[in-house]
């Protein structure tokens, strides 16, 4: 069966690190909130997953 248009959160989402809003602490003045990275403890194969979701999104989000 075909998805239909329900996107699921990838596996690297519960290790996601995120740049703070413009109304959150630490607020750098350039990123207003967003992906910032993985954390360390990321398996390796969830990184992988989260590098390929990077190349994939480098030129715009293909759904």
């Amino acid at each position: 069966m075909k998805n239909k248009g329900i996107m699921l959160k990838p596996r690297w989402w519960e290790y996601a690190i995120f740049y703070p809003s413009k109304d959150e602490e630490g607020y750098d003045g350039v990123h207003d909130g967003g992906i910032k990275g993985v954390r360390d403890d990321t398996p390796d194969d969830i990184k992988k997953e989260f590098e390929e979701y990077l190349r994939e999104t480098r030129n715009g989000l293909n759904i």
